[in-house]
């Protein structure tokens, strides 16, 4: 799931995420280069009914869990690409 969700970051913006470190469930995505910063994200992604924790600053952490989908995953790929597109 987290290698589904970087593959989708980086297809929105190679440089939004290092897919070599994507070897847990986490990913680590840089949203600066859409302009933006991890608390607008979030606000954004909350509004889509995605729950994420961002920071004033440009990094922002992904976790994925086990019980997570791949349907929810395709969910959190779609809001993502609403709020950062």
């Amino acid at each position: 799931n987290a290698r589904r969700l970087a593959e989708a970051l980086a297809a929105m913006n190679p440089s939004a995420v290092d897919l070599g470190a994507v070897d847990t469930n986490m990913v680590y995505v840089d949203v600066g280069v859409f302009g933006t910063t991890g608390a607008q994200v979030s606000a954004a992604l909350r509004r889509e009914g995605i729950l994420t924790l961002g920071s004033e600053g440009p990094v922002m952490r992904l976790v994925t869990h086990r019980d997570v989908s791949s349907d929810e995953i395709e969910t959190a790929v779609s809001a993502l690409q609403k709020v950062l597109i």
